[in-house]
């Protein structure tokens, strides 16, 4: 009787361990740049961007890639790549999260909050300290 208690709760929990939820999304197909090449290269405004952190003590670097999933103007949801970049001295995190085109948040009209609820991150594109 033990040993058939213990074969139901093993197979139990075998069938528990099995069960999964998949969530597939399908991003953009528009990108920033081209997955060939250095974003960095590709964008001459992100190269700016990243140039000025990329000083003598300027301590670590990190850009990232995200998608981020909102409504657009006409209600439909839309999934957009930004691009962020981090460094130890931002104080504001959100004023370095750009659209492909360069725009900051608050010039695209993108409330911090809201963005940080929704974007997931991609990819890193680049890591580095200085």
């Amino acid at each position: 009787m033990k040993n058939l208690l213990c074969l139901l709760c093993l197979g139990f929990i075998l069938s528990i361990s099995s069960c999964s939820v998949s969530e597939s999304v399908t991003l953009p197909k528009v990108t920033c740049f081209n997955d060939n090449s250095s974003a960095i290269e590709q964008l001459p405004w992100l190269k700016t961007v990243v140039s000025e952190f990329q000083k003598p003590k300027s301590g670590p670097l990190q850009v990232v890639q995200y998608v981020y999933n909102h409504k657009d103007s006409t209600g439909n949801y839309k999934l957009e790549y930004y691009i962020g970049v981090y460094n130890s001295s931002i104080s504001n995190p959100a004023s370095y999260i750009y659209t492909c085109d360069g725009k900051t948040l608050g010039k695209a009209s993108i409330d911090s909050s809201d963005f940080y609820a929704k974007a997931t991150v991609v990819k890193v594109l680049f890591e580095g300290s200085y």
